[in-house]
């Protein structure tokens, strides 16, 4: 079956497995991973990118297809490198969850996590930014464009600061204990020191392989 969308239909499916795939991280049960990969499915083949949405691995495969297009997208649209600067690097930010703070054993595990779901956070509202203005775009209205373009961007510049803030917190902390950055920007600098728009694509980027790495779990 092929269904037939409208612009705003398509956009509004985009926004919806943007969202799926950034429960990543707090599916903690096979019921929780089986029911987001069925929606995801749903959504692939309601957008006509699967032809099965219950084959696993067609869905699998488009839906990576779909996160692999929209990252590379949106770095190459970020007027920065055309691939990240800077990486992040998943076993410093483990081994940050996993230090012990004397006085509150879950203060190191607290801001790994916080961390964690500002970047899903930011990496999400940045995949949806131009579907968003998109669907405005559609309204023909100049003056509610201007607003929509006005809040989204507001919400995305929020974000990255507190990413931003948290990497550097990160960093200074894996600094004191002998562990590698979270994100290496070079000796004696800080993550604030470089362009932010790198920092915004590493973080995207990490999010596109946590995807990957999850899907092949």
């Amino acid at each position: 079956m092929t269904y037939k969308l409208t612009e705003i239909q398509k956009l509004d499916l985009k926004i919806r497995l943007n969202k799926l795939n950034s429960k990543i991280k707090s599916l903690s049960t096979d019921e929780e991973w089986a029911n987001n990969r069925k929606q995801i499915g749903e959504v692939l083949y309601q957008l006509n990118l699967v032809e099965d949405p219950t084959d696993m691995n067609e869905v699998e495969k488009a839906n990576l297809d779909y996160i692999r297009k929209r990252t590379k997208s949106i770095i190459q649209n970020s007027g920065r490198k055309p691939m990240a600067a800077y990486f992040i690097n998943q076993k410093a930010l483990d081994e940050l969850g996993n230090l012990v703070d004397e006085e509150d054993e879950n203060f190191y595990s607290d801001f790994h996590d916080m961390l964690v779901n500002d970047m899903i956070k930011y990496a999400t509202i940045v995949r949806d930014f131009d579907l968003k203005l998109a669907k405005a775009k559609e309204a023909n209205d100049a003056n509610y464009y201007r607003e929509e373009y006005a809040r989204l961007d507001s919400a995305r510049r929020r974000q990255h600061d507190a990413v931003i803030a948290n990497l550097a917190v990160a960093n200074r902390t894996n600094k004191s204990e002998g562990i590698e950055p979270v994100v290496d920007v070079g000796d004696g600098r800080s993550v604030h020191d470089v362009h932010r728009t790198d920092i915004g694509n590493a973080v995207i980027s990490w999010l596109a392989e946590t995807n990957l790495q999850d899907a092949q779990v």
